[in-house]
């Protein structure tokens, strides 16, 4: 199983939740006896409270309504790849393609970053070289440079053949033309 990604840019990162206890706190502040009584019921607050707080904000995030995100999602699947709006299998990735069960993943904290287009421009690159390689990823032949500050992105993998894929994905999503260039490639490789 060949798995390609989309790195997370140091510059973002995901921190964990903080657990928060108010015993420092309040310890500095009442007696043994007043702390029992004020702790208890705020430990209960918080123990009722956090579960469901934590449901509401994932239910409520919107993904993105971006006509480009729309139109390059529905090019995929016509050309039969399936694109899940869920964290990739691959932790710190922001999207995904398995090549051999033709799926992609689009992380959905892509949406609220606001790179949710070039990140399914990036895997449908991906899509478009598995379906020159009838299966196996194989270079599309782009001729494009990529710009300076994507070299750090492709250049990281060891393999000189992942690097050519990687180096194409990376070109093809940091062009002003993006889609018109990733929907060419889709038509010219993937018959629907």
């Amino acid at each position: 199983m060949i798995l390609f990604n989309a790195p997370i840019p140091p510059s973002v990162r995901l921190i964990p939740p903080m657990n928060f206890s108010p015993a420092p706190f309040l310890s500095s502040l009442a007696p043994r006896q007043l702390r029992r009584r004020l702790l208890m019921p705020l430990g209960l607050a918080v123990t009722f409270w956090l579960p469901f707080s934590l449901p509401a904000r994932v239910v409520a995030q919107t993904f993105s309504t971006d006509p480009d995100f729309t139109s390059l999602k529905q090019q995929l699947e016509a050309k039969q790849f399936k694109v899940l709006l869920s964290p990739p299998p691959q932790r710190g990735a922001y999207g995904l393609l398995n090549a051999q069960s033709r799926t992609i993943w689009i992380h959905p904290l892509t949406f609220e970053l606001g790179i949710a287009v070039p990140v399914i421009v990036h895997e449908a690159v991906h899509a478009a070289q598995v379906c020159k390689g009838k299966g196996q990823l194989a270079p599309l032949g782009v001729t494009a440079e990529p710009l300076v500050y994507a070299r750090p992105f492709w250049l990281r993998y060891g393999d000189i053949h992942r690097q050519d894929l990687e180096r194409e994905a990376f070109t093809i999503q940091t062009q002003p033309n993006r889609m018109a260039l990733v929907s060419d490639y889709l038509n010219q490789f993937c018959p629907s």
